[in-house]
């Protein structure tokens, strides 16, 4: 959502207040404060999230898994009958 045009449409209106525009410029200025507190915490919270999978127990031993070094164990019998 973008605040352009509503900023824009509070300064060309005529006729207006000096209190009704300080009301409005509070209100700008609410809602974008409104929103950065909102994406700190969601940031701080999947900050958390990250840190905490770190230490889950995955419920299997993971050293003997193939992976992008080693590649999966049918490669490797491919491999060796190619080169035989």
């Amino acid at each position: 959502m973008s605040f352009m045009p509503r900023i824009k449409q509070g300064d060309q209106r005529s006729g207006g207040t000096a209190s009704g525009r300080r009301w409005f410029n509070a209100l700008i200025v609410t809602e974008i404060a409104d929103r950065a507190d909102a994406t700190f915490v969601c940031g701080g919270l999947m900050v958390e999230s990250f840190h905490r999978l770190q230490y889950v127990e995955l419920g299997f031993k993971p050293d003997n898994l193939p992976d992008h070094e080693n590649g999966p164990a049918g490669f490797k019998i491919l491999r060796n009958i190619a080169h035989e």
